[in-house]
């Protein structure tokens, strides 16, 4: 199951977090960048991208969103280790064939307030309380704003320690949640 940004408000209302609508680009913005510099990199999503009939000692481009690798496969399905190079944007491989990398993308920017986030649902509450803790953060003149914009900080980095710590990541990013053991 998915969620979107649009879940992550109506979460917030529900819970009596807010009690007024935000403004649909500001959650777009706190959405994406909740996604790109808060959640950390090992729960992006995975790609693949496949090399046919590479040539070997021969430099092909990365795809534009690579981040790192995860694995790479032969195309008999026998995982590559030590038979390729990536450097600086760029993948070699020492024997000629075709592969297939998997690897992690850079999140997009999120398209609109119903688009998917690629993240498992247990982000939706502190994706919640981090648009909360953006919204109280606006006007730093307001005691009382200031005040919740800090409970909110609080809960939404409480909230994401708990995932991190009981959610396994395997080198091949399958990701096992197990928030409530």
């Amino acid at each position: 199951m998915s969620f979107t940004c649009s879940d992550a408000i109506s979460l917030a209302l529900t819970e009596n977090w807010l009690d007024e609508t935000l403004d649909s680009v500001q959650v777009l913005t706190w959405g994406t960048n909740f996604l790109r510099r808060i959640v950390k990199k090992d729960f992006w999503a995975a790609k693949t991208q496949v090399f046919n009939g590479s040539l070997a000692d021969t430099w092909y481009a990365l795809p534009a969103d690579f981040i790192r690798s995860i694995e790479i496969q032969e195309a008999n399905g026998v995982i590559a280790k030590r038979s390729y190079s990536i450097r600086n944007g760029q993948i070699k491989f020492a024997i000629s064939g075709s592969y297939t990398l998997l690897y992690i993308q850079y999140p997009t920017v999120l398209a609109t307030i119903t688009t998917a986030v690629p993240l498992p649902d247990a982000f939706l509450y502190p994706m919640s309380e981090y648009m909360v803790f953006k919204f109280y953060n606006m006007e730093n003149d307001d005691k009382d704003r200031k005040d919740r914009a800090l409970e909110y900080e609080s809960r939404y980095k409480e909230s994401l320690r708990n995932i991190y710590e009981n959610i396994e990541v395997s080198n091949r990013i399958e990701v096992t949640i197990d928030v409530y053991s």
